[in-house]
């Protein structure tokens, strides 16, 4: 996750209820432009080549991509 350029937020976290309570994420904050530009261009870069998956945005697509 970008913050306006200025730093990236980058996690194992899941945001369920569940998760909130059983699991144990990890996460690491990079607070350099530099940085935040690099992954942001690497992540954009996977996503361009297939090799991930951009999520929907809204709960509704999100719960009928779980269940595929």
């Amino acid at each position: 996750m970008g913050v306006g350029g200025r730093g990236i937020f980058i996690s194992s976290a899941n945001f369920t209820e569940a998760a909130q309570h059983r699991n144990i994420e990890v996460g690491v904050r990079f607070s350099s432009p530099t940085i935040a530009g690099q992954l942001t261009t690497f992540f954009d870069d996977l996503l361009r080549h297939d090799a991930l998956r951009a999520l929907p945005t809204n709960a509704a697509t999100a719960s009928s991509v779980t269940a595929a």
